[in-house]
């Protein structure tokens, strides 16, 4: 809430500066004088999540952010940081106490037309556990460069043997499990609860 109120302030002060044209006055300096944002506030903040491995349970913050792609038509949600990040924000933060992350699968097809990949119900999928879309890669590189993969939402891999990693620059792309029902997917970088 206190990020909110902050950018409401910024957008009202926004506002009266152009009504009042004092941005004139204002020089470039001192704005390229603010200081960067030192990566303290994320796009999405996972808290408390329950991680498996190596046959032990632990507890990790996972922190996300959502980044442009250079074609500048698509983003993607990547792993920034993970571990006790208590002293760092998110634009979106869940307390995930209670929840597992469980890997999504990858998907048996591997699709090589448009038409194959205008046919699948990625819904369907995402119900099923599959979060990952084997696509050829001469379809991956130039077919799909003028369509918005956002409007696909599963994460498209090459083919060959992927199996997802939770690690700093790996993908978002897992569930959330609670009483080992799948409550929530993290795609792309947003947080969507599931319909059960």
């Amino acid at each position: 809430q206190f990020i909110r109120k902050i950018n409401f302030i910024g957008m009202l002060s926004a506002f009266n500066s152009i009504a009042e044209k004092s941005y004139e006055k204002i020089t470039r300096d001192k704005y390229e004088a603010i200081p960067m944002n030192d990566n303290q506030l994320f796009d999405l903040l996972l808290r408390n999540v329950s991680v498996e491995k190596n046959g032990r349970s632990f507890s990790l913050d996972i922190a996300i952010n959502i980044t442009e792609q250079k074609s500048g038509r698509e983003s993607q949600g990547l792993i920034e940081d993970l571990g006790d990040l208590s002293i760092f924000h998110g634009i979106e933060e869940m307390d995930c106490t209670g929840f597992s992350l469980v890997d999504g699968k990858v998907h048996t097809q591997t699709i090589k037309t448009e038409e194959e990949l205008n046919e699948i119900d990625f819904q369907k999928l995402i119900e099923n556990g599959i979060l990952f879309l084997p696509v050829e890669k001469e379809l991956l590189s130039y077919s799909l460069q003028g369509i918005s993969r956002s409007r696909f939402q599963l994460q498209f891999v090459e083919p060959g043997d992927f199996h997802f990693q939770l690690k700093v620059g790996g993908q978002s792309a897992f569930y959330l499990y609670k009483n080992d029902i799948p409550k929530y997917v993290v795609l792309g970088g947003s947080l969507l609860r599931l319909k059960n």
